[in-house]
């Protein structure tokens, strides 16, 4: 397994993988709508991680990870090898400690904010030691 490190010099390939993984997530919690490449392409090249991966397995490309700067965790991985979320988590765990802890700003810990509805994503979590530390509840209206 390969982890290339995004930055401000992406390929093209690299590129246009990241903007199809994300059109493939069935889960989402930071977007309702499809961004366009163009939106994307700019997110991209603004680098908003602190940390932010490609993951790649035998000359495919699988999915990606992010630390972000408040130590919560990103991790999108294709369906067909979601078996290697484990190894990914081990990944980041070995290499990377999370950023100091800042009261009221950054947990002392990673984590993962995950869509109730991903329910195989939450019982792999608990099977590999992870605990839930809190609930999130959104209001879904409309703030002008």
């Amino acid at each position: 397994m390969k982890f290339i490190e995004i930055n401000n010099e992406i390929n093209k390939r690299n590129l246009e993988f990241l903007y199809e993984l994300l059109k493939l997530r069935r889960y989402s919690i930071s977007h309702i709508e499809i961004p366009s490449f163009k939106e994307h392409f700019d997110f991209v090249k603004n680098h908003p991680y602190h940390k932010w991966f490609i993951v790649e397995y035998d000359s495919n490309l699988i999915g990606s990870l992010y630390i972000h700067n408040d130590n919560s965790i990103g991790i999108d991985i294709l369906n067909q090898y979601e078996i290697f979320i484990p190894d990914v988590l081990k990944f980041l765990e070995k290499k990377y400690k999370p950023l100091p802890y800042i009261k009221s700003v950054r947990s002392k810990n990673f984590f993962l904010n995950l869509s109730p509805q991903n329910k195989k994503l939450h019982d792999l979590l608990i099977s590999l030691g992870y605990e839930i530390s809190q609930i999130s509840f959104e209001k879904k209206s409309r703030w002008l």
